[in-house]
């Protein structure tokens, strides 16, 4: 289940970097500001899929 989550936040990190100058398109900054949340949660998202793959690390649910 937790790697299923982390996948989510990997597409929606990718969504946002791709849909960026979509979603606003009249203010420079707050396209910047959208492409960076977005690098932020794929990066996020890797490395939790990394860490639940890896058997680093362990949450409540994961037996």
């Amino acid at each position: 289940m937790y790697p299923l989550i982390s996948v989510f936040i990997i597409v929606v990190g990718a969504l946002l970097l791709v849909f960026a100058n979509k979603i606003i398109k009249n203010n420079k900054v707050n396209r910047i500001g959208i492409k960076v949340v977005g690098g932020i949660l794929i990066i996020v998202g890797l490395l939790l899929l990394y860490f639940l793959l890896s058997g680093k690390l362990t949450l409540p649910l994961s037996k």
